[in-house]
């Protein structure tokens, strides 16, 4: 299993970090002067963001760690299903019950968290391949876009790898690539709409 951390830092120093942030945004003006309060203003503005940030790639993160939960209910598989609820009826292999037992525990539907499950495989399959949660925050994803039908997932990925053979003969930044990327996915939704 991949192992994602919040920007790939020690946990302490993240929530010191945070805490830090939080300090400095409900930290009352000191002085009156209107160049002190414009320097508070832009500081508490640049920490609001940077707290934005760590929970954005907090929530992806937040996403694929549903996929340990479901190694877990699989290796729990015979406690689980002494309850007659979580027991197979047809096919002994179906993982049908490990879905019905997640949703149930984290309070969704099924349906929901089968697509929790689909988004967070992707998301995970992108994070190998080296797309940051950070790059895909920067060219404006959510991790709600991340569940979507498989149809529209290819075209993602097809729009993913078209910019990727374009970019190829001049590298570009990752957030000018998923800038553009978004950019070009975007507009073949509206031309889609149009039609």
């Amino acid at each position: 299993m991949v192992q994602f951390r919040l920007a790939g830092s020690n946990p302490t120093i993240t929530q010191q970090y945070i805490n830090n942030s939080l300090n400095i945004m409900f930290s009352d003006p000191l002085t009156s002067s209107l160049d002190d309060k414009l320097f508070q203003w832009k500081r508490k503005m640049e920490q609001t963001t940077t707290v934005k940030n760590v929970i954005d790639v907090y929530s992806f993160t937040h996403i694929v760690a549903l996929l340990q939960i479901y190694e877990d209910v699989e290796k729990n598989k015979e406690t689980i299903q002494q309850v007659d609820k979580y027991r197979p009826k047809r096919k002994a292999r179906s993982v049908e019950w490990i879905f019905k037992y997640m949703a149930e525990q984290i309070g969704h539907t099924l349906r929901y968290t089968k697509k929790i499950y689909t988004g967070a495989l992707r998301l995970k399959g992108l994070y190998e391949k080296g797309v940051t949660f950070n790059m895909l925050i920067h060219a404006g994803c959510m991790p709600t876009d991340f569940f979507v039908a498989q149809g529209e997932y290819e075209e993602f990925l097809a729009q993913l790898s078209e910019l990727e053979n374009t970019n190829n003969s001049t590298p570009a930044s990752a957030d000018i690539f998923f800038r553009d990327f978004i950019n070009s996915l975007s507009d073949h939704l509206n031309d889609d709409e149009n039609n």
